[in-house]
Protein backbone atom coordinates (compact mmCIF):
# COMPACT_ATOMS: atom_id res chain seq x y z
CA UNK A 1 0.00 0.00 0.00
CA UNK A 2 1.26 3.24 -1.11
CA UNK A 3 1.44 5.72 1.73
CA UNK A 4 2.42 10.05 1.47
CA UNK A 5 3.13 12.41 4.01
CA UNK A 6 1.31 15.95 3.18
CA UNK A 7 2.32 19.00 5.00
CA UNK A 8 -0.23 21.36 5.75
CA UNK A 9 1.39 25.06 6.52
CA UNK A 10 0.57 28.37 6.64
CA UNK A 11 2.65 31.82 7.29
CA UNK A 12 1.65 35.24 8.06
CA UNK A 13 -1.21 35.24 9.98
CA UNK A 14 -2.28 38.25 8.72
CA UNK A 15 -1.78 37.44 4.96
CA UNK A 16 -2.66 33.28 5.91
CA UNK A 17 -0.61 32.12 2.87
CA UNK A 18 -1.68 28.59 3.10
CA UNK A 19 -0.30 25.27 1.33
CA UNK A 20 0.62 21.84 1.36
CA UNK A 21 3.95 19.58 0.24
CA UNK A 22 3.42 16.37 -0.98
CA UNK A 23 6.51 13.43 -0.64
CA UNK A 24 6.71 9.68 -0.20
CA UNK A 25 6.61 7.54 3.14
CA UNK A 26 10.16 5.53 2.09
CA UNK A 27 9.44 2.92 4.58
CA UNK A 28 6.98 0.32 3.80
CA UNK A 29 5.51 -0.73 7.74
CA UNK A 30 2.45 1.13 8.82
CA UNK A 31 4.18 2.12 11.67
CA UNK A 32 6.28 5.66 11.55
CA UNK A 33 9.60 4.88 11.77
CA UNK A 34 12.66 6.36 12.65
CA UNK A 35 13.50 7.09 8.86
CA UNK A 36 10.15 8.29 8.59
CA UNK A 37 10.72 10.93 11.24
CA UNK A 38 13.83 11.90 9.76
CA UNK A 39 12.45 12.60 6.35
CA UNK A 40 9.77 14.56 7.68
CA UNK A 41 12.18 16.70 9.28
CA UNK A 42 14.43 16.79 6.31
CA UNK A 43 11.50 17.84 3.75
CA UNK A 44 9.86 19.82 6.26
CA UNK A 45 13.33 21.65 6.72
CA UNK A 46 13.81 21.87 2.78
CA UNK A 47 9.92 23.54 2.44
CA UNK A 48 11.03 26.57 4.74
CA UNK A 49 14.35 27.41 3.32
CA UNK A 50 12.04 27.36 -0.54
CA UNK A 51 9.56 29.42 1.30
CA UNK A 52 12.00 32.24 2.68
CA UNK A 53 13.39 32.50 -1.08
CA UNK A 54 9.81 33.68 -2.08
CA UNK A 55 8.64 35.63 1.11
CA UNK A 56 9.44 37.33 4.06
CA UNK A 57 8.21 34.93 6.77
CA UNK A 58 7.86 36.09 10.37
CA UNK A 59 5.83 33.08 11.66
CA UNK A 60 4.89 29.50 10.04
CA UNK A 61 3.24 26.80 11.65
CA UNK A 62 2.41 23.46 10.51
CA UNK A 63 0.33 20.00 10.26
CA UNK A 64 1.59 16.44 8.94
CA UNK A 65 -0.53 14.23 7.86
CA UNK A 66 -0.16 10.26 6.68
CA UNK A 67 -1.99 9.37 3.66
CA UNK A 68 -2.90 6.23 2.24
CA UNK A 69 -3.80 4.91 -1.24
CA UNK A 70 -7.39 5.04 -0.78
CA UNK A 71 -7.00 8.63 -0.04
CA UNK A 72 -7.84 7.98 3.76
CA UNK A 73 -5.92 11.00 6.07
CA UNK A 74 -4.70 10.14 9.33
CA UNK A 75 -3.58 13.94 11.34
CA UNK A 76 0.07 12.79 12.94
CA UNK A 77 1.18 15.69 13.82
CA UNK A 78 -1.06 18.86 14.87
CA UNK A 79 2.61 21.14 15.59
CA UNK A 80 5.77 21.37 16.27
CA UNK A 81 5.51 20.24 20.07
CA UNK A 82 3.84 16.91 18.63
CA UNK A 83 6.64 16.66 16.09
CA UNK A 84 9.50 16.81 18.45
CA UNK A 85 7.90 15.04 21.12
CA UNK A 86 8.73 11.83 18.87
CA UNK A 87 12.12 13.15 17.73
CA UNK A 88 12.66 13.03 21.27
CA UNK A 89 12.78 9.38 20.80
CA UNK A 90 15.76 8.89 18.94
CA UNK A 91 19.58 9.88 19.44
CA UNK A 92 20.46 9.61 15.97
CA UNK A 93 18.05 13.00 14.66
CA UNK A 94 20.01 15.54 16.36
CA UNK A 95 21.85 16.81 12.75
CA UNK A 96 18.62 16.99 11.32
CA UNK A 97 17.23 19.03 14.23
CA UNK A 98 19.78 21.53 14.24
CA UNK A 99 19.56 22.10 10.51
CA UNK A 100 15.88 22.60 10.64
CA UNK A 101 16.82 25.10 13.82
CA UNK A 102 19.32 26.78 11.56
CA UNK A 103 16.64 27.66 8.87
CA UNK A 104 14.30 28.70 11.52
CA UNK A 105 16.60 31.42 13.26
CA UNK A 106 15.94 34.19 10.83
CA UNK A 107 12.59 35.58 9.87
CA UNK A 108 11.75 38.94 8.60
CA UNK A 109 12.32 41.19 11.53
CA UNK A 110 15.78 40.49 12.01
CA UNK A 111 15.11 37.63 14.77
CA UNK A 112 13.37 33.79 14.93
CA UNK A 113 10.41 32.90 12.89
CA UNK A 114 7.38 32.46 15.13
CA UNK A 115 5.64 29.60 15.50
CA UNK A 116 2.05 31.88 16.88
CA UNK A 117 1.85 34.55 19.17
CA UNK A 118 3.92 33.11 22.12
CA UNK A 119 6.54 30.45 20.57
CA UNK A 120 9.67 30.93 18.50
CA UNK A 121 9.97 28.34 15.97
CA UNK A 122 12.67 25.90 17.28
CA UNK A 123 11.75 25.74 20.67
CA UNK A 124 10.88 22.20 21.02
CA UNK A 125 13.40 21.07 18.39
CA UNK A 126 15.95 22.69 21.27
CA UNK A 127 14.42 21.64 23.86
CA UNK A 128 14.11 17.89 22.91
CA UNK A 129 18.08 18.26 22.32
CA UNK A 130 19.26 20.33 25.47
CA UNK A 131 16.40 18.33 27.74
CA UNK A 132 18.44 15.02 26.85
CA UNK A 133 21.67 15.81 27.54
CA UNK A 134 23.03 18.83 28.50
CA UNK A 135 26.19 18.75 25.77
CA UNK A 136 23.61 20.98 23.90
CA UNK A 137 23.65 23.97 26.00
CA UNK A 138 25.67 25.99 23.84
CA UNK A 139 23.61 25.23 20.89
CA UNK A 140 20.56 26.05 23.68
CA UNK A 141 22.38 29.64 23.90
CA UNK A 142 22.59 30.40 20.52
CA UNK A 143 19.30 29.56 19.88
CA UNK A 144 17.94 32.02 22.57
CA UNK A 145 20.25 34.92 20.91
CA UNK A 146 18.29 34.47 17.93
CA UNK A 147 14.97 35.29 19.83
CA UNK A 148 13.23 38.02 20.19
CA UNK A 149 13.68 38.25 24.21
CA UNK A 150 12.13 41.16 24.54
CA UNK A 151 8.98 39.69 23.90
CA UNK A 152 9.76 36.84 26.06
CA UNK A 153 7.31 34.18 27.52
CA UNK A 154 8.08 30.46 28.12
CA UNK A 155 11.74 31.28 28.14
CA UNK A 156 12.44 32.22 31.92
CA UNK A 157 10.60 28.98 32.93
CA UNK A 158 12.26 26.72 30.43
CA UNK A 159 15.80 28.05 31.19
CA UNK A 160 15.05 27.41 35.11
CA UNK A 161 13.79 23.79 34.41
CA UNK A 162 17.03 22.91 32.50
CA UNK A 163 19.01 24.05 35.69
CA UNK A 164 16.85 22.70 37.67
CA UNK A 165 17.54 19.23 36.09
CA UNK A 166 20.84 19.50 36.12
CA UNK A 167 22.30 21.40 39.02
CA UNK A 168 24.93 23.84 38.71
CA UNK A 169 27.74 23.27 36.39
CA UNK A 170 29.66 24.53 33.61
CA UNK A 171 26.84 23.97 31.19
CA UNK A 172 23.93 25.53 33.19
CA UNK A 173 27.05 28.66 34.35
CA UNK A 174 27.16 29.76 30.87
CA UNK A 175 23.51 29.53 30.63
CA UNK A 176 22.95 32.05 33.85
CA UNK A 177 25.78 34.15 32.51
CA UNK A 178 24.27 34.30 28.74
CA UNK A 179 20.80 35.46 30.57
CA UNK A 180 22.31 38.29 32.24
CA UNK A 181 23.92 39.71 28.92
CA UNK A 182 23.12 38.50 24.87
CA UNK A 183 20.16 36.49 26.41
CA UNK A 184 18.77 39.59 28.89
CA UNK A 185 15.65 40.70 27.45
CA UNK A 186 12.77 41.60 29.60
CA UNK A 187 13.44 39.75 32.25
CA UNK A 188 16.92 38.51 32.52
CA UNK A 189 18.75 40.98 35.33
CA UNK A 190 15.61 40.01 37.53
CA UNK A 191 15.86 36.31 36.89
CA UNK A 192 19.65 36.37 37.25
CA UNK A 193 19.24 37.66 40.40
CA UNK A 194 16.62 35.01 41.75
CA UNK A 195 19.55 32.13 40.27
CA UNK A 196 21.95 33.75 42.33
CA UNK A 197 19.86 33.02 45.68
CA UNK A 198 19.36 29.82 44.65
CA UNK A 199 22.42 28.17 44.01
CA UNK A 200 24.53 29.87 41.71
CA UNK A 201 26.50 32.71 44.61
CA UNK A 202 27.59 29.40 45.82
CA UNK A 203 28.86 28.17 43.14
CA UNK A 204 30.36 31.22 41.99
CA UNK A 205 32.16 31.18 45.26
CA UNK A 206 33.60 27.93 45.01
CA UNK A 207 34.51 28.02 40.85
CA UNK A 208 35.30 31.69 40.80
CA UNK A 209 38.31 31.40 38.09
CA UNK A 210 35.67 29.13 35.80
CA UNK A 211 33.14 31.81 36.48
CA UNK A 212 35.63 34.36 35.45
CA UNK A 213 36.39 32.53 32.18
CA UNK A 214 33.06 32.12 30.84
CA UNK A 215 31.98 35.50 31.77
CA UNK A 216 34.71 36.73 29.96
CA UNK A 217 33.68 34.52 26.96
CA UNK A 218 30.43 36.42 27.01
CA UNK A 219 31.38 39.51 26.68
CA UNK A 220 33.60 38.51 23.53
CA UNK A 221 30.69 36.94 22.02
CA UNK A 222 28.77 40.31 22.83
CA UNK A 223 31.62 42.06 21.15
CA UNK A 224 32.28 40.63 18.01
CA UNK A 225 28.93 39.55 17.30
CA UNK A 226 28.24 43.25 17.67
CA UNK A 227 25.19 42.40 19.56
CA UNK A 228 22.09 44.59 20.56
CA UNK A 229 23.12 44.29 24.48
CA UNK A 230 26.78 44.79 23.64
CA UNK A 231 28.50 48.37 24.68
CA UNK A 232 29.39 50.75 21.47
CA UNK A 233 33.06 50.12 20.85
CA UNK A 234 32.78 53.43 18.85
CA UNK A 235 31.91 55.83 21.70
CA UNK A 236 34.27 56.73 24.79
CA UNK A 237 36.04 54.17 26.49
CA UNK A 238 34.59 54.71 30.34
CA UNK A 239 30.99 55.06 28.51
CA UNK A 240 31.83 51.49 27.17
CA UNK A 241 32.95 50.29 30.65
CA UNK A 242 29.95 51.86 32.61
CA UNK A 243 27.50 50.32 30.65
CA UNK A 244 29.48 46.79 30.91
CA UNK A 245 29.83 46.74 34.66
CA UNK A 246 25.90 47.71 34.67
CA UNK A 247 25.20 44.83 33.18
CA UNK A 248 27.43 42.86 36.26
CA UNK A 249 25.94 44.59 39.12
CA UNK A 250 24.08 42.06 40.94
CA UNK A 251 27.54 40.78 41.36
CA UNK A 252 29.20 43.97 43.44
CA UNK A 253 28.74 41.77 46.69
CA UNK A 254 30.08 38.36 45.40
CA UNK A 255 33.25 39.17 43.44
CA UNK A 256 36.32 40.77 44.71
CA UNK A 257 38.44 43.54 43.80
CA UNK A 258 40.48 41.59 41.92
CA UNK A 259 38.11 39.66 40.24
CA UNK A 260 36.42 43.33 38.74
CA UNK A 261 39.87 44.27 38.47
CA UNK A 262 40.52 41.21 35.92
CA UNK A 263 37.19 42.07 34.31
CA UNK A 264 38.57 45.58 33.56
CA UNK A 265 41.91 44.97 32.04
CA UNK A 266 39.95 42.52 29.98
CA UNK A 267 37.46 45.18 28.50
CA UNK A 268 39.86 48.01 28.52
CA UNK A 269 42.06 45.73 26.38
CA UNK A 270 39.45 44.96 23.77
CA UNK A 271 38.43 48.24 23.70
CA UNK A 272 42.20 49.74 22.88
CA UNK A 273 42.67 47.02 20.18
CA UNK A 274 39.56 47.62 18.54
CA UNK A 275 40.21 51.12 18.49
CA UNK A 276 43.83 51.12 17.66
CA UNK A 277 42.66 49.81 14.00
CA UNK A 278 40.98 52.56 13.52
Amino acid sequence: MKTTFKINYEINDNAKLKGEFIFDKKSNTVLISENDIETILSELTALIIDLKKKHKIYQFSFNINLIDENDTSKVLFIDEKALFNEVRKYNTLSSATIKYLKVTDDGEYDSRIWEDCENPLGTEAILSLVSKDKKWMPEYINFLRTCDLDHEVNQGGDMEELIEQYGWNKETCSLAIARLITCCGQHGSEQFEDLLENGLSDYIQENKLLFLEKLMEEFKYALDSDSCYSPSLNGLKEDYLNEFFEYIEALNNILDKNDFDKINIYLSNYWDAFNNKK
